[in-house]
């Protein structure tokens, strides 16, 4: 499936601007960072954080068009690299019984930080070029 391209300044603006919602995703995840996440499951977390459009149209509706919350998807992804970096622990210093994990610490904390922003829309805007015509016209 196609992911709409992310609302915002063009690739010629900011050469580091992800091209779609779900590059953007990927980005505030750091999906491919230990804990990784499969291109699968940041889909299906895109699609769990999609909310009704600009118009009121829910993502069940026909005329809807695709909008998501980025900071609820980009929370949701760092509590599954939380759950998964809960197994992983190391000794600090090595052989003084004290466990730790860092990575764990860090993906909640990532979690906590993208809970508790307000709620960022991310949507597909159409865009009508001067050369295209509307079925009106």
């Amino acid at each position: 499936m196609g992911w709409p391209a992310a609302a915002g300044p063009s690739a010629a603006q900011w050469n580091d601007m992800p091209e779609t919602i779900l590059d953007k995703l990927k980005l505030l995840s750091a999906w491919e960072t230990e804990p990784v996440l499969t291109e699968t499951e940041v889909e299906s977390i895109l699609d769990s954080a999609a909310i009704a459009d600009a118009e009121g149209n829910s993502p069940t509706n026909d005329n809807w068009q695709p909008t998501y919350d980025i900071n609820r998807a980009a929370a949701e992804a760092w509590l599954i690299k939380a759950a998964r970096a809960s197994a992983l622990t190391e000794i600090d210093p090595p052989e003084s019984g004290i466990v730790t994990s860092k990575v764990f610490d860090n993906c909640v904390s990532m979690a906590k930080i993208y809970s508790a922003k307000p709620r960022t829309t991310l949507a597909l805007h159409q865009v009508q070029t001067q050369n295209e015509q509307t079925p009106d016209e």
